[in-house]
């Protein structure tokens, strides 16, 4: 039986219908979803880059005021036109105002900009509008998007050093010139009538004026006031002399004088080379110590392409660091012009950004040589040249009689004593120490500078260390001395003090003023012994005096100066004065074949560590201290010579590594012939002890070797850091020249910001 059939007309079309509508929210619902999908990503980037443009405000000296300004700014006008006619976005967007409508804080930040410090966050919320959801009742969708970033630590320094003062003349042009290492006020011009000097500090709020030539004494921000706590000449660790904060730091409210920062008008004050203007070698520093340092992959040999590929790069970007700290040497090449750096600067910069910089005195520093000699005193007892000074001074062996017939009194002319112990009170006259001026001058005067010079003092007869090995000390303990010296305030200086006395080789530092320093160097004999006298008036009971130990002979004073700075040291020099103990009035003056001991050029030996095996050979001067003629003795009258070793000061049991000496002679003349492998010997300070021996007894003198890390030949200057600063720049219309404006007083490395790159961080 067959069942019946039903018509099911329509039922398709029903499926169809349902289908249909399905497939049609389905596709809605993945095209409104891709539009929000673009809605996030551009919301996205606009918050990256508005929290980026705050940054970047921080960067350049802005205040969390305008960084988020900044961002604000940044959001209105890139969800503007083009968001309105993507997204149809309300015709009213440009009334937003982030400023004023945050929400959150920190992590919890869901709408508007917060700065804290150098760290911004930045929430945007928007709605984004739909099409095919509409239908299912959903018209609008809360689209949010956020970023955080910072600057990054490890910049930021612009490779300029800009002079903090500069000099002017009367019609305000500069001149350069002032002179940190002198006295203000200062002049200028050849003519008759020499003009003073206008010297500012850029970093002084207003026109920075120091002095104007009208005298010094002022107190504040007057116009007569000398350099900073002169006449020291400064320290980095308590910002005293050039890097002392100024008087009122410039601010952005209240800049300082506009000046040019690099290019044409920028170059230095005091300069051994008139191109530079400005550009640094961030990562070559402390040129004058041993070892030199050196950052980020460069090293001595780096060529002088490479050095100037690496100002452009810091330009362009950031320096990585490490900082550069105050006091410490940057150098300076030879071979960059402003023009050479104008073009990246104007890539980066505008008029009105802010950068930080390095600042320096204006004074370009080379190497930090100078001239030592040495003269007995003019007008001192027995200086054999009155009244111009000359190289020997001398006692006279003692009377037949000491005392006179009542014992009170003896004569204290042939002894080298201090006069002024009371020990010596029946002297009369007293004895008097054995006097020296000792000269210190700038090698080269354009390059001259203010340097610490370490002076000591040995006699030639007592140097014998003791046996033993590295340290043991030297035997001075007939010899005392002191130092006098006047410093550039006219202030009288004693070391160690007005009336003490010290051993020969502890070391006195002096600072010598650009113009050079004169010091007086006072010795004596320091022991004493006791002697009798017997008074006629009661024989039987003799008087004991204590007068000063006679010690003849022939004897050198080795002065020798090294200049110093932080914690290492640079060139040394020495020279020679002649102390003559004679022995008696006529005839022999001294013991037999007794002499003087030197060596005939400054005892100094500079050497790269780098290159072929060199031999040095320094010529010995002996002097037979019985002649008028002071004929040299020769090598046949040497009996005998050995010579020691010193590193860093300290005695070494034997040769150094790559390093020796030895007695020599060519023809007739003795020699010290000293030998250097550098591949092999160890950067640092030697001394080298020479001693001879003759039938007139022994003597020695000291020969100083310097072995040091090779450096780039057209790394020929330095500068020493003061501090940083921030400058706005204000005028780069000028070829070659950007000029600026102090818009902060000295800031030490943790305080700067400007320049910093920015960059994304996660938000946690």
């Amino acid at each position: 039986m067959k069942l019946p059939r039903r018509k099911h007309q329509g039922q398709a079309l029903v499926t169809m219908v349902i289908f249909a509508i399905v497939l049609f929210l389905f596709v809605g619902l993945g095209v409104d979803s891709g539009m929000i999908y673009m809605e996030r990503r551009h919301l996205q980037n606009v918050a990256d880059a508005a929290c980026l443009a705050a940054a970047t405000e921080i960067s350049l000296g802005g205040t969390a005021t305008s960084a988020r300004t900044a961002a604000n700014n940044y959001i209105i006008s890139n969800m503007d036109a083009n968001a309105r006619a993507a997204f149809d976005l309300p015709a009213d967007l440009n009334t937003l105002d982030f400023l004023s409508t945050t929400t959150g804080t920190g992590v919890n930040l869901t709408r508007g900009i917060e700065v804290n410090g150098s760290d911004v966050r930045v929430a945007v919320t928007f709605p984004a509008f739909t099409y095919f959801m509409r239908l299912g009742g959903i018209e609008t969708y809360d689209v949010m998007a956020r970023a955080r970033c910072d600057a990054t630590q490890g910049g930021g320094v612009w490779p300029v050093a800009v002079v903090r003062f500069p000099g002017y003349d009367d019609k305000d042009a500069r001149v350069g010139l002032a002179n940190t290492g002198v006295t203000l006020p200062q002049t200028y011009g050849n003519g008759t009538k020499q003009k003073y000097l206008k010297v500012r500090d850029i970093l002084q709020a207003g026109d920075g004026v120091l002095n104007d030539g009208s005298g010094v004494g002022g107190s504040g921000c007057s116009t007569t006031r000398n350099w900073y706590d002169w006449p020291s000449l400064g320290d980095p660790a308590s910002k005293t002399g050039p890097f002392h904060q100024p008087c009122q730091a410039a601010s952005l409210a209240n800049p300082g004088y506009e000046v040019e920062m690099s290019g044409q008008g920028a170059q230095s004050n005091v300069s051994n080379n008139n191109s530079y203007s400005g550009p640094l070698i961030l990562d070559a520093r402390q040129i004058s110590f041993t070892p030199h340092l050196f950052y980020n992959g460069q090293s001595a040999s780096t060529s002088l392409n490479a050095w100037k590929d690496t100002i452009t790069k810091y330009i362009l970007t950031q320096y990585p660091g490490p900082d550069v700290l105050p006091g410490q040497q940057i150098g300076i090449i030879s071979g960059i012009t402003a023009g050479q750096i104008e073009k990246p600067m104007r890539d980066r910069y505008d008029e009105g950004d802010i950068v930080t910089t390095l600042i320096y005195n204006g004074q370009l520093y080379q190497d930090p040589d100078f001239k030592l000699t040495v003269v007995c005193k003019a007008g001192s007892f027995n200086c054999n040249n009155p009244p111009s000074g000359g190289q020997f001074t001398y006692r006279v062996a003692p009377p037949t009689t000491l005392f006179n017939t009542a014992c009170t009194q003896y004569s204290g002319d042939p002894y080298v004593a201090d006069g002024s112990d009371p020990d010596f009170s029946k002297a009369n006259p007293r004895p008097k120490p054995a006097e020296y001026t000792v000269s210190l001058a700038p090698a080269a005067a354009q390059t001259a500078a203010a340097t610490t010079v370490q002076l000591t003092a040995r006699l030639s007869g007592n140097n014998v260390g003791s046996a033993g090995g590295t340290g043991s000390p030297e035997d001075f303990a007939h010899m005392k001395v002191r130092w006098e010296w006047v410093d550039a305030s006219g202030g009288t200086h004693y070391a160690p003090s007005s009336s003490g006395w010290q051993s020969g080789d502890t070391p006195v530092n002096v600072d010598m003023p650009i113009a050079g320093t004169t010091v007086t160097l006072k010795v004596i004999q320091s022991d004493k012994e006791v002697k009798q006298c017997f008074d006629p008036t009661n024989p039987l009971v003799p008087i004991d005096i204590t007068v000063p130990k006679r010690v003849s002979g022939a004897q050198t004073i080795q002065v020798t100066g090294r200049s110093v700075g932080g914690a290492g040291t640079s060139r040394q020099h020495s020279g020679y004065g002649l102390l003559g103990m004679r022995r008696n009035l006529s005839g022999s003056f001294y013991s037999s074949n007794d002499f003087f001991f030197s060596f005939t050029n400054d005892p100094i030996g500079v050497l790269k560590n780098s290159g072929p095996k060199t031999d040095l050979e320094v010529s010995v001067e002996l002097v037979d201290a019985n002649s008028a003629s002071s004929n040299t003795l020769s090598w046949t009258a040497i009996s005998s010579s050995s010579v020691t070793y010193y590193k860093d000061g300290s005695r070494l049991s034997g040769a150094p590594a790559g390093i020796t000496a030895a007695a020599s002679h060519s023809g007739q003349k003795p020699t010290l012939k000293v030998s250097i492998n550098p591949a092999t010997a160890a950067v640092g300070e030697y001394d080298i002890d020479y001693q001879v021996t003759t039938s007139g007894g022994t003597h020695s003198a000291r020969f100083h070797l310097r072995i040091e890390e090779s450096l780039n030949a057209s790394i020929d200057s330095w500068i020493v850091n003061l501090c940083y600063a921030n400058f706005k720049i204000t005028d780069m219309s000028a070829p070659n020249v950007v000029k600026g404006q102090a818009v902060s007083g000295c800031l030490d490395p943790g305080q700067i910001t400007a320049g910093l790159t920015s960059r994304l961080l996660p938000w946690t």
